[in-house]
């Protein structure tokens, strides 16, 4: 039988059973998620995600070009229900910086955030604009708000934010993601005074304090179809990310530098990865990062990648 090797608890290692992950996927690789989700449960073991989270073309998105341009109210709904039934809670990514007021009455941003209250789910934004944050929290009071990585870029772009601009930033946002450079700085990260309400992203290929990264995102938060297309998408940027493992100044983080992360006791991880094909999001991101320490994503993997038909 094809899962005779597989355990029925103690799935993950000791130290990681308590990491709530937040992978990347909403609107993009729905089915395969889903079917993750699933096959976990149908094996008894541990479901490997807690938040899932994407982009909508919308004034709001930011971050990375977004997977979805349109979509129905009754297509939201049905989306958002089938991660809640699953205990996955949604975030989307309205982390445009450069908001203005006449663009807070966006159309599909306003109808995601009237979706996500009327469910009061826990579902939540990624939000990197205050203009955009007060606004949600004014209309939509019950939605949960995540204070994207990209913030610093624009508020400390020499890097040179302290333990205390985290913490502040705690104090009003449900959870902080902070920058992946401070990911392995242990007296920087033993002076956060709110752990439960910070997120680390582990697997960041971008350069160590890139000098582009804020251009990047003002010219990835473009909003129109054809500034969308293939053809017309950055392309400036100093790596590729199939060389990631040829230079030695990315923001990967090992599974060493993961487990001392976990040691002190940051348990809400995020993987990205938006854009990436389905067996990519399975293989490469959730099974390097979640399943590989267990060794047995092998023969998950087969199995999955067979019943979505894409091997």
């Amino acid at each position: 039988m094809l899962f005779d090797k597989m355990p029925d608890k103690n799935f993950y290692f000791k130290n990681r059973e308590n990491v709530k992950w937040k992978c990347p996927g909403l609107f993009e690789h729905d089915k395969a998620l889903f079917l993750l989700h699933d096959i976990c449960k149908e094996l008894n073991i541990q479901q490997p995600i807690s938040f899932v989270f994407g982009g909508i073309l919308s004034n709001w998105n930011g971050g990375r070009p977004p997977q979805l341009s349109t979509i129905t109210e009754k297509e939201l709904y049905e989306i958002f229900k089938n991660y809640n039934e699953r205990n996955i809670t949604c975030y989307l990514t309205f982390s445009n910086y450069n908001i203005t007021k006449d663009e807070l009455d966006d159309k599909i941003g306003n109808l995601v955030c009237k979706v996500m209250s009327d469910l009061n789910s826990n579902n939540g934004v990624i939000v990197t604009s205050d203009l955009l944050s007060n606004y949600i929290r004014e209309k939509y009071p019950n939605i949960k708000q995540v204070a994207s990585v990209i913030k610093p870029h624009y508020e400390a772009p020499n890097f040179d934010e302290t333990p205390d601009y985290y913490n502040k930033l705690s104090e009003s946002y449900d959870k902080v993601c902070i920058r992946p450079e401070f990911n392995v700085q242990i007296d920087f990260l033993k002076k956060l005074k709110h752990k439960d309400k910070i997120e680390l992203m582990v697997n960041q290929v971008c350069f160590k304090k890139c000098p582009i990264a804020k251009t990047h995102y003002d010219r990835s938060a473009i909003k129109t179809i054809d500034e969308l297309n293939d053809s017309n998408r950055i392309r400036f940027c100093q790596k590729k990310s199939n060389d990631i493992q040829t230079y030695d100044q990315h923001l990967n983080n090992s599974a060493e530098q993961i487990d001392k992360i976990i040691k002190l006791g940051f348990y809400n991880l995020k993987l990205k990865g938006r854009g990436a094909s389905p067996n990519t999001l399975l293989s490469s991101i959730i099974g390097r990062y979640i399943f590989d320490p267990t060794g047995y994503f092998p023969i998950l993997e087969d199995y999955i990648l067979n019943k979505l038909d894409i091997i």
